[in-house]
């Protein structure tokens, strides 16, 4: 940590840090600038809408992945057929290897060939350049990041769910508690803890 800030005080970059080029090492030759790289990054063209992209793909990302998780959680809460298979669909994004989720996600936003614009295309829609267009690309990118971030997501809160005993429940059902109000005042402040752990985690 100490040694990342002092290099970032510094103007080290990949042709002057030190390195071993076959059997001759080479020193490194980088010097001490002080805030220097610091001013140029707040005060860069770039900064603002770098922040802003930042702040956009943030909150986006936790609170769609945060919602579909609580809903999805709620619904496995409940007693349905098949609430295991449900679940181990659910967290499929877990399993799948990295490098074939990257080829699946690309031949789904692909431009010509894509599943996703020859439906597009059998509704009569033009289809859409999602990794060509800077715009589309983040849509096409935050996408992909709460696809996957739900399974952690609702794990998480169906744990919290599954702790919140059920005779509260009840007793507001008794007392003529609306499903929302449930939600309200049982289900949400219930869930604090892990929620606000969660979403930490996922910012």
């Amino acid at each position: 940590l100490l040694r990342g800030i002092y290099l970032s005080m510094t103007d080290a970059d990949e042709r002057n840090v030190a390195r071993t080029i076959g059997v001759n090492e080479l020193p490194a030759t980088y010097k001490f600038v002080g805030a220097d790289n610091y001013i140029d990054a707040l005060t860069g063209s770039q900064f603002l809408g770098t922040l802003g992209w930042t702040l956009v793909w943030t909150v986006s990302c936790v609170s769609i992945t945060f919602v579909l998780g609580m809903g999805l959680a709620n619904i496995l809460n409940r007693r349905i057929a098949g609430r295991s298979a449900y679940r181990m669909a659910l967290i499929l994004p877990w399993a799948i290897p990295g490098f074939v989720s990257v080829f699946a996600w690309r031949f789904l936003y692909n431009e010509e060939r894509g599943l996703l614009n020859k439906i597009l295309g059998g509704a009569g829609i033009d289809g859409i350049p999602w990794l060509n267009d800077p715009t589309w690309a983040k849509f096409a990118v935050i996408a992909v990041n709460v696809w996957l971030g739900i399974p952690f997501m609702m794990v998480a809160l169906l744990g919290g769910l599954q702790s919140i005993p059920s005779e509260q429940y009840e007793a507001a059902e008794m007392d003529g508690a609306t499903a929302w109000q449930r939600f309200r005042h049982i289900t949400l402040p219930g869930l604090r803890p892990v929620s606000t752990t969660v979403i930490l985690l996922s910012t």
